[in-house]
């Protein structure tokens, strides 16, 4: 850890602090740390505590949880990019597949980059999803509530209280 330190130390000097932890993140996951591995190595590098660095809800730790699980290999005779580079269905279901699951977009965009080897914008994650056949419409969005889901937020609750039934 000695080693990396010293040398994330140099990298890191001419850096924004964002740009910095974008950095130690990667080289911990790079090394095989662990989140309180890579939390201390953020620590040693650039000083302070290391509870102060990549919290749970970071989006630095949703990238390397979706590095560190891939998705479930292609079969052979239906990869996940074609010849011609373009992605395949076999992709796009498995990308649904995940989501359905209920992993959170920034951890797929992540496990998808980590099974093709590049990055894919939300645009395109959220057309595979849907060419694999999952609904936009209904995908948990976010907040923790049904407001992220707005089929679901506007629709009235079937024997919710206070509900009149005709």
């Amino acid at each position: 850890m000695e080693s990396l330190v010293t040398k994330l130390v140099a990298l890191v000097a001419n850096l924004s602090r964002k740009a910095a932890l974008d950095a130690i993140a990667l080289a911990g996951f790079e090394a095989g740390y662990d989140l309180p591995a890579t939390r201390k190595l953020a620590a040693a590098v650039l000083g302070g505590n290391p509870d102060l660095y990549l919290g749970t809800i970071d989006p630095r730790v949703f990238r390397l949880v979706g590095l560190s699980t891939p998705l479930d290999p292609a079969p052979e005779t239906r990869p996940y990019v074609l010849r011609d580079g373009k992605l395949s269905a076999s992709l796009a279901r498995a990308v649904r597949v995940r989501r359905d699951a209920g992993v959170r977009w920034a951890i797929l965009s992540a496990s998808v980059e980590a099974t093709i080897g590049r990055r894919l914008s939300d645009d395109v994650l959220r057309g595979l999803y849907a060419k694999g056949g999952g609904d936009l419409a209904t995908s948990y969005t976010g907040r923790g509530t049904k407001e992220g889901v707005p089929t679901l937020r506007d629709a009235p609750e079937e024997g919710a209280r206070g509900s009149v039934e005709a």
